[in-house]
């Protein structure tokens, strides 16, 4: 079987080029949600309901 990554679509990321500006610019910084895996398990505090 195929890694999950490649059963996912193309990705446009060019089109959050404009909201990364805006989120760069604010007082907290950026959260990038882009790094990681989708096959990689979410840390617990995130994961809890």
């Amino acid at each position: 079987m195929s890694a999950v990554s490649d059963r996912l679509p193309a990705f446009p990321w060019d089109k959050l080029e404009p909201y990364k500006k805006t989120a760069a610019a604010h007082p907290d910084g950026i959260v990038d949600l882009s790094v990681g895996t989708p096959s990689t398990p979410c840390p617990s505090p995130s994961s809890r309901p």
